[in-house]
């Protein structure tokens, strides 16, 4: 938006009786006191297409297909996916217009009502105090899948401290940590749509064509969920098909994650709208594909499915891992469990990052205690970040209920914070749509336009508080309490949040000519400006030049893995670790040799490995060379040396460079080093081994 249209808005807003304590709250904080906008494209991009994958579709979609059955798990995902896609390109329209540093709560205070911007953001707040440990919880599950003997409170330790040490180191990190979790999800998700399909088509050890055969009776088409309690088969069929709607509500709960990171993000206005056009593919492909290839391939009255009423643990109950059961394959089912721990890893990390932001968001606009709005030189807000981790102890409710049922009351929670989250956004695109056309702009002059509007805002209004009121149903027949209240509490929570805020500061209803589209704008361009003039100083960029400048955090968190994988080692309990004789010994004509091997015995016995580490200084000849039966393989760290075999093989060995040398029939190696004036003396390593006794000469 240019500086003579923001004059133009600027004046309208001078006949405004907005308090001047909101458009204080609208000021986006010091850049030295803020966030880092650090997340790079490829990064937001990736986010968005794998960032908020978790529980919801890879194990709760079990409990959506044994209640809905097949089509009805189908149906319940698709019309769940349109909504939630309505509600993020309302998100993108606004997040691409004003890229501000608080979250959804700014844009209802800014758009609605300050009252509203505090209840929505104390909400979702809660939501991600509980849908972080709900993601540890489910971590916890998949591990014990592969073995209890390990108490599931230090599993939950182990996973916690992660997660905060990985957010605690900043925006960068945090971002190409995720874009390679993301990723891997991603492939990972595509493997098992193309698993999935495989197996149905009959590529499975039982050569079992499935095609359609579990979308009939009696697993399918549809479900007949509390069918003893209701005695009505057509009642029973659409409970079974409503029941799916609240399972897909959780399963897409967190894709508006995106409208966070938008504080964070470089050259936002530019980026966002990619991320949110990417949304598409992600509900099409990995939600609808992804549930379509389970009804295919797992039947719905298979007792193996995860749900609430059993107690069973594991990542047996995702449908993917049971349908690789049910045809027999032995080992699939560990990489598929490897990589649901990695999902649900990567949600509980992201979700940590959008509690603490969120918190942060709410400090800045003066809703929330001034400690949280403090950062560290990373940009991390590290008073929020502690909270926000000190609330992932609730997953030890698993020490004295199953982890079946905690989940459940998690999903209970999280789905309705969510829902009441994407009606907030939906109803603030509907007023910031007013307030466009009240001061005489058009949606044509935004950097991005959202499809399906104005009635797709109050589509998905309208559709999610439906959803949101009846989705506790189950917990009537018959009464439950502990799941009525987990299904319910968060409305009158949120209600109590708005209408205390609303009195006690008597707010209102923002009238739509009095909307501030301008405070906080001009440092927003600012940013982005000196983004694109740094980025057109580089010059124009190759695309593997874009992939190196990307090579640097990613060489800080392959060391980070190094340094934490040989402390581990080192720190670990000794087992079968054998001694290893490290010794420096004269070889050769004077040459230094650092020589480890198992022990002085095992340097005559065959087979064995050895290492040498060699510095031939001027004068001395080269280090042993390999005898009849062995090999070795030489690699030069600086000088050269010359190689010559009887065979009337010839070359040289420059720093960097390796050499195979085999010791055959009648064939005599010699190796002379090269002393340059003025270069380094030849240094090395050269690794020797057996070769086997009966080999194939050919």
């Amino acid at each position: 938006m240019d500086y003579s249209t923001e004059k133009k808005i600027d004046h309208d807003r001078s006949n405004s009786d907005i308090s001047n304590a909101v458009d204080e709250a609208l000021l986006e904080p010091p850049i030295d006191d803020s966030l880092h906008r650090g997340l790079k494209a490829r990064q937001i991009s990736m986010i968005a297409l794998g960032g908020a994958v978790g529980t919801g579709l890879i194990i709760g979609s079990g409990t959506a297909l044994r209640r809905g059955g097949p089509l009805g798990l189908f149906l319940g995902y698709s019309f769940v996916g349109f909504v939630c896609y309505l509600v993020m390109v309302a998100l993108g329209e606004m997040a691409s217009f004003l890229p501000h540093k608080k979250g959804f709560a700014g844009y209802a205070t800014r758009f609605v009502d300050p009252a509203l911007g505090f209840a929505l953001g104390w909400n979702y707040l809660i939501k991600y105090l509980i849908v972080t440990p709900n993601n540890v919880n489910a971590a916890g599950v998949v591990v014990q899948y592969w073995t209890q003997k390990v108490h599931i409170a230090v599993w939950m330790v182990i996973f916690i401290l992660f997660i905060f040490l990985v957010n605690l180191l900043g925006v960068r990190v945090f971002g190409e940590l995720e874009f390679w979790f993301s990723s891997i999800k991603v492939v990972a998700l595509i493997g098992l749509l193309l698993m999935g399909i495989i197996i149905d088509l009959g590529g499975n050890p039982k050569h079992d064509r499935i095609g359609f055969r579990y979308w009939r009776a009696p697993n399918g088409p549809m479900g007949t969920y509390l069918k003893s309690q209701v005695h009505d088969g057509h009642l029973a069929i659409f409970l079974g098909f409503w029941a799916t709607l609240t399972n897909a509500l959780f399963a897409y709960i967190g894709t508006e994650l995106i409208g966070v990171t938008v504080g964070e993000a470089e050259n936002p206005r530019k980026n966002i709208p990619i991320a949110i056009r990417r949304t598409f593919f992600r509900i099409l492909v990995f939600y609808v594909g992804g549930v379509f290839v389970i009804s295919l391939v797992v039947p719905s009255t298979d007792d193996s499915l995860f749900l609430a009423t059993k107690s069973k643990t594991g990542a047996a109950a995702s449908p993917f891992v049971v349908a690789t059961t049910l045809v027999g394959i032995k080992v699939l089912n560990h990489i598929i469990n490897a990589a649901i721990l990695i999902f649900v890893m990567s949600a509980a990390n992201s979700d940590l990052y959008i509690g603490s932001r969120t918190l942060y968001g709410l400090a800045v606009e003066g809703k929330a205690p001034a400690i949280f709005k403090r950062v560290n030189r990373l940009g991390v807000p590290y008073p929020a970040l502690i909270v926000c981790t000190l609330f992932c102890g609730l997953v030890f409710l698993n020490v004295s209920s199953s982890s079946a049922k905690v989940f459940t009351w998690f999903v209970n929670l999280v789905s309705t914070a969510g829902a009441l989250t994407w009606m907030c956004i939906a109803f603030c695109h509907i007023r910031f749509m007013k307030a466009l056309k009240a001061h005489g702009l058009t949606r044509e002059d935004l950097p991005y336009k959202a499809p399906f509007q104005p009635w797709g805002s109050w589509f998905a209004l309208i559709a999610t508080g439906i959803i949101t009121l009846f989705k506790g149903f189950d917990t009537f027949i018959p009464f439950t309490v502990d799941t009525f209240i987990t299904s319910y509490i968060i409305i009158p929570t949120f209600f109590v949040l708005w209408l205390g805020y609303k009195l006690y500061y008597k707010t209102r209803l923002i009238p739509a000519k009095e909307v501030d589209l301008v405070t906080g704008m001009r440092q927003i361009d600012e940013e982005e400006e000196k983004f694109i003039a740094a980025q057109e100083a580089l010059g124009p960029r190759t695309t593997l030049q874009k992939f190196w400048d990307s090579l640097p955090m990613f060489k800080t968190l392959t060391s980070t893995f190094v340094l934490v994988t040989v402390l581990a080692f080192f720190l670990s309990p000794p087992t079968d670790r054998r001694q290893v004789l490290a010794v420096e010994t004269p070889e050769g004509a004077g040459a230094l040799v650092r020589r480890s091997i198992g022990s002085n015995e095992l340097r005559n016995l065959t087979p064995f490995l050895m290492l040498d580490h060699f510095h031939v200084s001027r004068g001395a000849g080269f280090p042993d060379h390999p005898h009849r039966g062995q090999a070795t393989v030489t690699y030069m760290i600086e000088g050269s040396s010359d190689h010559e075999d009887s065979a009337g093989h010839r070359g040289t060995i420059k720093a960097g460079g390796v050499q195979w040398m085999c010791a055959g029939k009648g064939i005599i190696h010699a190796e002379m080093p090269v002393h340059t004036p003025g270069a380094p003396d030849p240094r090395g390593l050269q690794l020797w081994v057996d070769l086997p006794k009966k080999r194939d000469n050919h």
